[in-house]
């Protein structure tokens, strides 16, 4: 009786590593939940390095390239552990791997210390490594990992697993919709590290369960061979194009709102989460995604981001706009990378060449951008860039003359509308006309044209145009800059010499005259500081009172003060 119930407990156990080696819900938990971590990990990390920087846009840039970088990082581990170890003995050493990243646990910042000299956003990615790499890293090979692992299962579908994929990005988007409105509001930043140091243990759990299952269970599957042995070097690159710009333009757009709201968890997760649910439609087979709407959404979005200046009192328009153009321009060039799929002997591969691609579009924003560009030109340039994205072929892979129409005739409209105004062609009517788009001078050239070879031309010569404006300066601008804390421009016009961060006025001087020490703007004598200050001066200052001002000014806080203060 007990070798009986032996036989039976033993049947039992096996039945049960047989069902976790195989079954759909265990690998879709597993890939959920890692994603899951990775995506609430990346707000919450990003939030506790900000105070260091005084809120800086750039910190969430250059975190955004640290996880890009240790994404691919991941992805590489996952395709050349599998491809030299197999998947057995890969699967082991990755819970060794799980095992040791536990050391890093809880996370907390509490022994970092900015050291004076070392430039910011290598603080930010000294930082990063030290904190969170290895559980950020285990996490980020686990999508292609689990994908791989299924494949050699028995299941029916594993012939075909991407559609674990869309579990993953799922995991990721529910993440990071649920940290500014869930997790950040109800815990403070040492009960998020508490709760997610859980939740990851919980995830080790299941996914040893999971490999230990695998192993016992294991059964050799044959590659399918095909025409795909080999992956072209052409083709590799067509992937890392199609990623480079979602991704350049994911952290592009995230500056752009940014820089004159605020640099809070919330302006950052929304447009991940849009670059992230595009990734669900693209690789779903039950969407179909409208080509036409959505060429012709991108290029009403650029024609936007180029003519922003008529528009920038229209703060909800700077906000709505990038984030359209970033959900179109992914939904469009992820849709090209799900087609161009190859089969699941090349999956690990696929994946570490699109992660390839979204890395140098973070590094391309984050560290090659700020050196090279005085202004955000990187944002319009990509932008411009992704029309050839809409012109050359339609998703299916065939020519289509309708959306390389609507592109050259709204764009004949840009060009004709920035030759005008640059020009001043019509004297003060030039910037009217700028304005209403009229369509004159290359118009009628770019709409009945059908060869696309002139139609990426026309894209190139836009985008050399927007390189050469970022390089020079106007005939009022006396000084631009870029630094980690943004953009920063002296313009000179009418008398009066004035400085933005950005699109916002910072201060404003009379460069001659009796009015040049007067303060003008928000630190006039009118404004809050300027009756404060009066107020002191009659009841509390004198006239030799040493007076300390902190402000954002560019100095017109000190015209406030009497003479010997």
């Amino acid at each position: 009786m007990g070798a009986g119930v032996g036989r039976m407990v033993y049947r039992n156990f096996g039945m049960r590593r047989e069902f976790l080696s195989q079954s759909v819900f265990v690998y879709a938990t597993s890939i959920f939940l890692s994603a899951f971590l990775m995506f609430l990990l990346q707000p919450m990390v990003a939030k506790m390095i900000l105070p260091y920087l005084g809120g800086a846009t750039s910190v969430w840039t250059v975190c955004m390239l640290f996880f890009q970088g240790v994404l691919f990082a991941g992805y590489l581990y996952a395709h050349g552990s599998i491809k030299y170890l197999g998947v057995k003995k890969q699967s082991m050493l990755h819970i060794v791997l799980l095992l040791i990243s536990f050391f890093w646990l809880p996370l907390s910042l509490k022994e970092v210390t900015v050291v004076q000299g070392v430039h910011e956003s290598l603080f930010v990615l000294l930082t990063l490594s030290s904190t969170i790499f290895l559980p950020f890293f285990v996490l980020s090979a686990n999508a292609p990992m689990l994908q791989k692992w299924f494949a050699h299962t028995q299941h029916k579908s594993a012939a075909n697993p991407y559609f674990l994929y869309a579990v993953s990005n799922m995991g990721s988007f529910i993440a990071l919709i649920g940290y500014p409105f869930v997790f950040e509001p109800t815990f403070d930043l040492a009960d998020q590290t508490f709760y997610w140091a859980m939740v990851y243990g919980v995830f080790a759990l299941f996914i040893s369960l999971t490999a230990i299952a695998l192993v016992k269970n294991f059964k050799a599957v044959k590659e399918h061979v095909s025409s795909e042995t080999l992956i072209s070097w052409r083709r590799k690159l067509y992937w890392c194009a199609l990623s480079f710009v979602p991704s350049s333009l994911l952290v592009g757009s995230t500056t752009y709102i940014t820089t004159d709201i605020a640099s809070v968890p919330l302006l950052w997760v929304i447009p991940l989460a849009l670059y992230l649910f595009s990734f669900i439609l693209a690789f779903s087979n039950r969407v179909k995604l409208p080509f036409k709407l959505l060429s012709f959404v991108i290029t009403m979005c650029v024609a936007f981001v180029c003519l922003k200046t008529i528009f920038l009192s229209y703060t909800f328009l700077h906000i709505f706009v990038p984030l359209v153009l970033l959900f179109s321009v992914s939904c469009l060039f992820h849709r090209r990378l799900a087609v161009d799929a190859p089969e699941s002997s090349h999956l690990t591969e696929y994946y570490l060449w699109m992660s390839f691609g979204g890395m140098l579009g973070g590094l391309f924003n984050s560290l090659v951008a700020p050196i090279v560009f005085t202004q955000v030109t990187e944002f319009k340039l990509v932008a411009v860039l992704a029309l050839l994205g809409c012109i050359s072929k339609s998703v299916k892979g065939d020519v289509d003359r309708k959306a390389a129409t609507y592109i050259a005739f709204w764009f004949a409209l840009v060009l004709a509308c920035f030759f005008i105004a640059k020009m001043e062609l019509l004297g003060e009517n030039s910037a009217m006309i700028y304005k209403l788009y009229l369509p004159i001078v290359f118009l009628a050239f770019f709409v009945f044209t059908y060869d696309l070879k002139i139609k990426k031309g026309f894209v190139f010569f836009l985008a050399v145009f927007f390189l050469v404006e970022d390089s020079s300066l106007s005939e009022n601008e006396e000084y631009k800059v870029r630094s980690f804390y943004g953009t920063y421009l002296v313009h000179n016009a009418d008398g009066i010499r004035t400085i933005s961060h950005g699109t916002t006025l910072h201060g404003a001087q009379h460069i001659e005259g009796p009015d040049r020490l007067k303060p003008t703007y928000y630190y006039s004598h009118q404004s809050g500081l300027g009756r404060a200050i009066q107020a002191l001066n009659k009841s509390y200052f004198n006239e030799g009172s040493n007076v300390a001002v902190l402000g954002l000014g560019a100095g017109a806080i000190s015209c406030l003060f009497d003479k010997g203060q």
